[in-house]
């Protein structure tokens, strides 16, 4: 029990003795319920203890299993981050991604700096799909470190790169902009189902990101129709595009995209989406826009609400 409770009963205690009987009545389920909570907590960190200590051993189900706040979990799998079996460092990274909460970013950013080259792109993936990821990543200065030496290396990942934008540094400038210019650097894609495009458009949305005028203007001058697999990719980092002069370009030039696309319906249903529709989504979750229509993830959207996003853009992104 800690010292607060320990303390709080005991004066409870006290008190219990020294009053009447008849206004003392209402005393005992006071500290009933004080004694329950204190027991439930107790035994909550009694499994969330036997639940990080199966995880250690390879087993993470009885963490999916627990109903405790991220935060405490998260906390609680921290030593994990340092483990010398790399496998539970992975597997730790994994978990983390599904978990799917900020309570995950300092974790996933110390994961960053991991050793292993698999373990820093799955953190890096993981991070830049939660919000606010500079935070996270410029609290912990190795991990900044790690993504320059990843970019640099000629091999990142497009996360590791987006990350850049984000950065604390102006190294990282110095690092992504001859990934721009020599185009020499693998090509890249943010999800596994994604057709990879250029390691160079990730880096110059990271420079965009960053205020870079070139970069930005690099944007800017991309002329319809894109290769459907940049389009899509552009789509998919609207979170890293800071800049309204390059958001209200990408919806030009996605919500009139009526070519078709796989991945958001099911193989075998109907109608196909198109890179429209994809273009609905990702721009109301990005600008948390109120279109005067309900969002509908695996239809398709007319030209009404198209030009309905546009507007509310207008209003909500001064150019």
């Amino acid at each position: 029990m800690d010292p607060v409770r320990s303390i709080l009963c005991v004066a409870l205690a006290a008190l219990l003795t020294a009053l009447p009987a008849a206004p003392a009545a209402a005393f005992p389920e006071e500290g009933s319920r004080i004694m329950t909570t204190e027991t439930r907590t107790e035994g909550a960190g009694r499994a969330l203890e036997a639940a990080v200590a199966a995880a250690r051993d390879g087993n993470w189900q009885p963490l999916q299993d627990l109903q405790i706040e991220p935060a405490a979990i998260v906390a609680a799998l921290a030593p994990l981050a340092d483990a010398p079996d790399e496998d539970v460092r992975r597997d730790l990274a994994l978990y983390l991604a599904g978990l799917d909460h900020p309570a995950a970013s300092p974790l996933l950013a110390r994961l960053l700096a991991d050793p292993d080259a698999d373990i820093r792109a799955r953190a890096a993936d993981a991070l830049f799909a939660l919000p606010d990821p500079g935070g996270a990543l410029n609290a912990v200065p190795s991990a900044t470190d790690a993504l320059l030496a990843d970019a640099a290396g000629g091999a990142p990942t497009a996360a590791q790169l987006l990350l850049l934008g984000y950065a604390g540094t102006e190294k990282a400038a110095a690092v992504l902009r001859p990934i721009v210019e020599d185009g020499e650097a693998p090509p890249v894609k943010l999800y596994p189902w994604q057709r990879p495009v250029p390691a160079a458009l990730a880096a110059t949305i990271a420079l965009s990101r960053r205020g870079d005028d070139a970069a930005r203007d690099a944007l800017l001058q991309r002329q319809p129709p894109l290769p459907p697999e940049e389009m899509a990719f552009l789509l998919s980092v609207l979170p890293a595009i800071d800049s309204p002069a390059v958001l209200h370009h990408v919806a030009v030039l996605a919500l009139d995209d009526e070519r078709e696309i796989a991945g958001d319906v099911p193989s075998g249903a109907g109608p196909q989406r198109r890179l429209c529709d994809r273009a609905v989504d990702a721009f109301a979750a990005r600008l948390d826009l109120g279109l005067p229509f309900a969002l509908n993830p695996a239809g398709r959207y007319d030209e009404a609400q198209r030009r309905a996003v546009r507007d509310a853009m207008t209003g909500t992104v001064p150019q």
